[in-house]
């Protein structure tokens, strides 16, 4: 199946007189020709969101700011990965086809490097509904695209997290989409008037639980991924892509307690985007088990030597646009008798050495590498277990010669007049707003404005609250500053 596409796929773009050979993102976040996708097309299944991921590093970067949250929400899902010293998280396996969305376990296990990303909550065809409890809750059910919410006025018949936005006035019925879709918000207020009745509130109040739910289901995700990976999500920045992703930071901001958000130029095709700045990369391995303070180090250096052998020829074969080449060596180990695994970086090789005192300080440099990151991770090391190597690990990146940059916007030192004013319901005030409406297209850097306002796009809407102030870097991004809840 795979291959019968990328051929029609390859075919077309030499069709229409695309001048140079076909690229595809990789899961990893990385590009390749299309030939090495065709020989192993499992390494695509998540190439979509890890793009995203990749464009939302690029834009925070331009900000100066390298620890981040990329916060991707789009129809069906929202998703995040977290980022530390501009690198995303890197993951080697992950669960697609789950029977039951976030339930670990349910799915069926594929083993891949993958950028990092966690099925955070739902997008914007999310249905709302009441449970047997009689409580509120969004998802996991979608209207999809077709019928879609019921808004689209397409025989969508139950509520959506789209529906909530048009209704609390943060979607423009006749700008979703950049005006090709139509929006019917009275359908909107009709199912969230019946779904108000069954749990007794408003059509208002329950169409801004589907908003809180949402944001809070996000926020408590995020939280807890964080702080399992030792990190505290307050010293973070969100960097907010997909059509969903602008509209919910603002709340989702608040409850985690980040103050920064970055929300960049076409949030909403982000991960189009992403293809435009990421590097080539390739990554392989192979098990093995290996205890670095006894076992054979030329044995380690020769499974090594053929692991780069296997890596570098599709980089090689992009050397024209890509380069120079980087490689790095990992591995997954553990102590011994421990039943989970750590990927560590490894120091470069090759691990030659001349004499006894050489061989003993690769031997220490290799122990030394697991443990400092495991007492980094987990805070101490067990004392006295050797440590065993169970995976061996190489990834070979490449940085585009010519890296993509985007043209710079002349400043302006003028606020533009807003081109609408919208009630817009904010939960600060506990009721709608008439609200400044702006065009990103005639937003300049030295914009500058406290909020609420919304300004708009043909993907997206950028959503700021009472307690946000706004700014338009020089980079064409939109930086909101966010008083965080207490």
């Amino acid at each position: 199946m795979a291959r019968a596409y990328l051929d029609k796929l390859a075919d077309e773009l030499a069709a229409i007189g695309l001048p140079r050979g076909v690229l595809m993102m990789l899961s990893n976040g990385g590009l390749a020709r299309i030939d090495d996708a065709r020989e192993l097309p499992i390494a695509l299944l998540e190439s979509g969101p890890a793009a995203g991921a990749v464009s939302a590093v690029h834009h925070s970067l331009l900000e100066s700011h390298r620890d981040l949250l990329a916060f991707d929400m789009g129809g069906t899902t929202a998703k995040l990965c977290l980022v530390t010293q501009g690198q995303p998280s890197i993951s080697f396996g992950f669960e697609a086809a789950r029977r039951q969305r976030f339930a670990e376990g349910s799915g069926l296990p594929i083993h891949i490097t993958t950028v990092d990303l966690i099925e955070i909550g739902a997008g914007g065809g999310s249905i709302a509904h009441q449970d047997a409890l009689g409580l509120l809750k969004v998802g996991p059910r979608s209207a999809g695209s077709e019928p879609g919410p019921m808004c689209y006025g397409l025989g969508g018949d139950a509520p959506t997290v789209t529906d909530a936005n048009l209704l609390l006035g943060y979607l423009n019925p006749d700008f979703f989409a950049g005006g090709t879709l139509a929006m019917d918000r009275q359908q909107s207020v009709a199912g969230f008037a019946a779904l108000g009745q069954q749990l007794q509130h408003s059509a208002v109040a329950t169409a801004w639980g589907v908003h809180d739910i949402v944001a809070e289901n996000m926020a408590a995700a995020a939280r807890v991924h964080v702080s399992e990976r030792g990190q505290d999500p307050r010293k973070f920045v969100l960097v907010a892509t997909g059509g969903g992703g602008p509209l919910h930071a603002y709340y989702v901001a608040r409850k985690i307690g980040i103050s920064t958000i970055i929300a960049p130029p076409e949030a909403g095709v982000a991960s189009a985007f992403g293809l435009l700045v990421a590097t080539a990369r390739s990554d392989r391995s192979r098990t093995i088990s290996f205890k670095p303070a006894t076992d054979d180090l030329r044995a380690l250096e020769t499974q090594f030597t053929a692991l780069e052998t296997q890596a570098l020829p599709p980089l090689h074969a992009l050397e024209q646009g890509f380069g120079p080449i980087q490689l790095q060596r990992r591995a997954d180990g553990r102590f011994v008798g421990q039943g989970f695994n750590l990927t560590v970086d490894l120091p470069s090789g090759p691990y030659h050495f001349a004499d006894s005192a050489g061989e003993a300080a690769w031997r220490a440099q290799l122990d030394q590498a697991f443990r400092s990151e495991y007492q980094r991770k987990f805070g101490r090391v067990p004392p006295d277990v050797p440590v065993e190597l169970v995976n061996l690990r190489i990834t070979g990146e490449a940085p585009p010669v010519e890296p993509f940059h985007a043209a710079p916007l002349p400043a302006s030192h003028s606020t533009p007049e807003p081109v609408a004013h919208r009630d817009v319901y904010f939960h600060e005030v506990r009721d709608y707003v008439s609200t400044p409406i702006f065009r990103r297209a005639q937003l300049r850097p030295g914009f500058a404005m406290a909020g609420p306002l919304l300004v708009e796009e043909p993907s997206t809407t950028v959503v700021v609250g009472p307690l946000g102030r706004i700014t338009m870097t020089e980079h064409a991004n939109l930086v909101i500053t966010v008083e965080t809840a207490q």
